[in-house]
């Protein structure tokens, strides 16, 4: 799921002029304030996610913000991995999943675009789980995260309970002590407000 949400008029779309200042008329910078991607980027290329921040940050307004989830490949579960493996998990209408992208090789491809990282959830390299306090206090103003700790429906069922689809299978015997069924990879990519280049869209 990707959406872009803008406030530049009053139908939510965004208007003006191809310029890296305001609009003449309401001093108003276009743009998009928000654009949200959830389960997406696994089906890119690493070239392909470089182009997608680029276009991302010329198009927000300054302080605006790229919400991303993906399936986290750090997460220990054996049958998670192989759920979310590359080659697996087509999309339906295009590429199957392309990468497992980690906090340590997604966020960086945005940061060298400009953007500045704010990490929400997250499985480290050792396999340490991290949810950020507040993490979802935003959710209202950029989007909720349904394969997220608090609103998987997989983590609510104590004890944890297989899941199978036609997909692939996740088992709760694979889980570690503590791990949750199904989270992803989540960080918002923000735009700085100091940046007040803004394309066209």
């Amino acid at each position: 799921e990707a959406a872009g949400n803008s406030d530049s008029n009053s139908n939510g779309n965004s208007n003006g002029d191809s310029n890296n200042n305001s609009n003449s008329n309401n001093n108003a910078v276009n743009g998009f304030d928000v654009i949200f991607s959830e389960h997406v980027l696994e089906h890119f290329e690493p070239t392909q996610v470089e182009r997608i921040a680029a276009a991302s940050f010329a198009v927000l307004k300054p302080g605006g913000r790229f919400r991303i989830a993906v399936p986290d490949g750090y997460k220990p579960s054996p049958s998670y991995q192989h759920y979310i493996r590359p080659g697996g998990t087509p999309s339906g209408r295009g590429q199957s999943h392309m990468v497992a992208w980690t906090i340590e090789n997604l966020a960086p491809l945005f940061a060298n675009t400009g953007f500045e990282i704010v990490r929400k959830e997250h499985f480290e390299s050792n396999g340490k789980f991290v949810s950020v306090e507040g993490a979802y206090d935003d959710e209202h103003r950029y989007g909720r995260v349904g394969r997220s700790f608090r609103h998987d429906v997989r983590n609510q069922k104590k004890p944890h309970e297989d899941f199978k689809n036609s997909l692939g299978n996740l088992y709760a015997a694979d889980l570690k002590k503590g791990e949750p069924m199904y989270t992803s990879l989540w960080f918002d990519a923000v735009k700085p407000a100091s940046c007040d280049y803004v394309l066209s869209v």
